[in-house]
């Protein structure tokens, strides 16, 4: 009990240099003394040897740099937007859609926040489908509430299905943990094989490490497929599906 409060004292150090009136220390100050009392914890209570801790150190900047990079893109994608008029566009369509305030909800907060959070993630979602909901005459506080409850579904799969990568590498690609962690059974992973198999070999994700194991299963079952789509996609190439490979992945279908 004593190490999980020692481990989780630099992010409460933070938060309350942040949030108490008396100190309300700016962000990068909160972080900086969170930071240092990081690196004390690390040499002092756990024992750290200085190059280790200088080597997380750098693979902290390093997993810093992709966020920032993410959400780069992000804000970069939104002053695109709005600067080449799609923002209004976009308002346009969606009430032209219905005048149904529900309505408007799932189509900009569920559906259009989770196909941004699927290609940023880290909160942008929020922050461009909340000024669509403001514009459409939603109050901003019940704007925020709506888009920030929306974004909770789809966090699974934000930024190109970063968490899950690094789900995947953390449990060792334990199917059962994965499905318990994305709230969904693990049939329905196990469904999902042959697609894998086919979203590799055809460049989606890269040909190397796990994804090659996921391949190599996603072949076999795909060889013995009952699902009705893939039968009669590989019936329209002219494919055997008990001789389906990697050939006829990549170069007929």
């Amino acid at each position: 009990m004593l190490y999980a409060l020692l481990s989780l004292s630099p992010i409460l150090l933070a938060l309350l240099a942040m949030v108490i009136r008396r100190i309300q220390l700016s962000a990068p100050k909160a972080l900086f003394l969170s930071l240092c009392l990081a690196i004390v914890l690390a040499l002092f209570v756990w024992k750290m040897e200085p190059a280790a801790l200088a080597a997380f150190g750098v693979l902290g900047v390093c997993k810093a740099l992709e966020v920032f990079f993410i959400i780069f893109g992000a804000i970069l994608f939104l002053n695109m937007l709005r600067r080449c008029g799609y923002m209004d566009a976009i308002q346009r369509s969606f009430s032209r859609v219905s005048p149904d305030r529900r309505v408007q909800a799932i189509l900009i907060a569920w559906l259009f926040g989770a196909f941004i959070e699927g290609t940023a993630g880290y909160g942008t979602p929020a922050a461009l489908a909340a000024p669509l909901l403001v514009a459409l005459g939603f109050p901003p506080v019940a704007a925020c509430i709506v888009c920030l409850i929306a974004n909770s579904t789809p966090v699974p799969f934000a930024a190109a299905g970063a968490p899950i990568t690094a789900m995947v590498t953390a449990i060792s690609s334990d199917l059962t943990g994965i499905a318990a962690w994305m709230g969904i059974p693990a049939e329905a992973l196990e469904d999902l094989y042959e697609y894998a198999a086919i979203a590799t070999v055809a460049d989606v994700v890269p040909l190397k490490g796990e994804n090659r194991i996921l391949v190599k299963e996603g072949l076999k079952r795909l060889r013995r497929t009952k699902k009705p789509g893939l039968q009669a996609l590989m019936n329209a190439c002219g494919i055997d599906p008990e001789q389906v490979d990697s050939y006829h992945i990549g170069f007929i279908i």
